[in-house]
């Protein structure tokens, strides 16, 4: 029985697999396995979060939803957080919360100092204050979601917004095409990517001023006399 390199199944499937080749283990005794390696991994998962991810001078951090059966709880399927802390190396640790809040990102980033990129959850908020060493950097894919979004109603604005990301991503493509180190893939982002990103920020200021001007323009007049306007 052979698996491809990084593949993901769940168990369900696993156990229908098994059944295929003549083996017969059901899911809970795949789900006792999974919980008691996950134990006796604690320390070298600890050692990662304390030795590596901490130590990198940047973390990506994005969490997702799981259902979780607890049966001692009524209703049994719970929805939780599984929370990712990805290094500079490209190493990943995991963190489970029941809910999205502070309380896990606090505790993961206790005493780091360094670059942190999330998306502008509030989770993050007191991250950010609580710990000024902290960094806030944003993340690209979110902002190019919400201009993705406004299309309808705005579309050359956004088009035009949506292309320059494009051109910005190609400039990544080609430098993980290259395999850049980090100074390499600075000074190719300084040269090439920063015009662009001054581009970007002048569009969408030129953008934000036509569409106010537009606003104010179908102002009723007795309103724009009575905010002063003329």
């Amino acid at each position: 029985m052979r698996f491809p390199r990084a593949t993901h199944l769940p168990l369900y499937r696993l156990e229908q697999i098994f059944e295929r080749h003549g083996v017969q283990i059901t899911r809970r005794t795949l789900s006792e396995w999974n919980g008691t390696v996950a134990d006796l991994l604690q320390p070298i998962a600890r050692a990662m979060h304390r030795e590596q991810v901490c130590q990198s001078p940047w973390i990506q951090c994005d969490d997702t939803t799981l259902d979780v059966q607890d049966p001692s709880r009524a209703p049994e399927i719970r929805t939780g957080h599984l929370w990712a802390y990805r290094g500079e190396l490209g190493e990943v640790v995991y963190d489970f919360t029941w809910s999205r809040n502070r309380d896990g990102p606090l505790k993961m980033l206790a005493g780091y100092r360094g670059y942190l990129q999330v998306d502008a959850a509030p989770a993050y908020d007191d991250v950010f204050a609580q710990h000024p060493e902290i960094v806030e950097v944003g993340c690209m894919a979110h902002a190019r979601r919400y201009f993705k979004e406004a299309l309808p109603t705005a579309a050359i604005s956004c088009a035009q917004v949506l292309a320059i990301i494009g051109q910005l991503c190609g400039i990544e493509r080609a430098a993980s095409d290259k395999h850049l180190d980090a100074p390499a893939r600075q000074r190719l982002r300084q040269e090439q990517a920063r015009p662009i990103w001054r581009n970007c920020k002048r569009t969408c200021k030129s953008s934000r001023r036509r569409r106010y001007r537009r606003a104010h323009s179908l102002q009723p007049p007795a309103t724009r006399c009575a905010t002063g306007s003329p």
